[in-house]
């Protein structure tokens, strides 16, 4: 049984200690966050809407470019990681929140200017 190696072929892992837990999301960026993306899906979605071809989807690039400044703003204005102050599921549910809004107001636009006028 020469052939076997008496040392460990690796070293052995390395133990971490735990990372201290991240303090909780301020609700108040919360309500910021889901508010603005509201708010800018309606009304990017009622100036989508109002166009005569119909969906644009142009207008859809521009609110989700606004959505990435807002967060690249939030980001230099506290200097911490992003992940420290909104986690990436909040994003992605502003991000949902804020396409609801675009085409539900979109769909409320186109049927407010195909009606016939009397």
């Amino acid at each position: 049984m020469r052939w076997l190696p008496t040392k460990p072929v690796y070293p052995p892992p390395k133990f971490r200690t735990p990372e201290p837990p991240r303090p909780p999301v301020s609700p108040r960026v919360l309500t910021w966050w889901f508010g603005g993306m509201a708010i800018l899906g309606i009304a990017f979605g009622l100036n989508a809407g109002a166009t005569p071809g119909g969906f644009d989807p142009d207008q859809l690039y521009e609110l989700f470019a606004l959505g990435c400044l807002a967060l690249i703003a939030l980001r230099l204005s506290v200097r911490r990681p992003l992940t420290e102050v909104i986690s990436g599921r909040a994003i992605v549910i502003g991000c949902g929140v804020a396409l609801a809004g675009f085409l539900g107001a979109q769909w409320l636009a186109i049927q407010m200017f195909a009606q016939p006028a009397p």
